[in-house]
């Protein structure tokens, strides 16, 4: 039998070695201002592929949804998600789930129909690009991505109200764009001609 000493030292090194993993994986996270990884993946149902490359550039604003099914909060957050991308369309903003299950594309596949999202989800069941973003270790992230490549938001968590939240930083985002759009066209004053 274990004696009360032996379970406390297991216990601090056990709670030592999670400490440290949960300080690697933040340290590891991406940032706001940094060059979104590169990916091309088949959609969940294989009827095409999307690639970033293409794909940032069509849109002001790219939103990525990674996601998992054994999460239950997930699959709310994912409708939610599904209002999202009513609404930011006239915006010019492109909305993307990226699901990483390893073995349940038939009961993905059955949800995306059921609940009738229809917002481009693709499939990584091999998790290389959830890794890329270090997101593999979240049940659900999201990411916003401007037409040239570059992080705009980053959230590892997946908050009430995520459509809410996306949606004030997409308007913050996209309004901050515009405000640069008009400081540039703006004439100088002071310049002469």
């Amino acid at each position: 039998m274990l004696n009360c000493r032996t379970v406390r030292v297991v216990f601090v090194l056990i709670t030592t070695l999670l400490i440290i993993q949960s300080s690697t994986t933040r340290a590891t996270e991406l940032k706001i201002g940094q060059k979104a990884p590169n990916f091309e993946l088949p959609t969940i149902f294989g009827d095409s592929t999307y690639n970033s490359k293409e794909i940032f550039p069509q849109s002001a604003l790219t939103v990525l949804i990674f996601w998992t099914s054994y999460c239950p909060d997930c699959w709310k957050a994912l409708k939610s998600c599904h209002n999202l991308a009513e609404k930011v369309k006239e915006m010019e903003v492109h909305v993307l789930g990226i699901n990483f299950d390893d073995e349940k594309l038939a009961t993905v596949r059955g949800f995306i129909k059921g609940e009738k999202i229809d917002f481009v989800n693709l499939s990584d069941f091999q998790g290389k690009v959830p890794r890329s973003y270090k997101a593999d270790v979240y049940d659900f992230s999201t990411f916003i991505v401007d037409r040239k490549g570059i992080l705009k938001y980053v959230s590892y968590d997946h908050p009430p109200d995520v459509d809410k939240i996306l949606l004030k930083e997409i308007q913050k985002i996209l309004g901050e764009k515009k405000e640069q759009k008009s400081k540039e066209l703006k004439p100088d004053k002071d310049r002469k001609v």
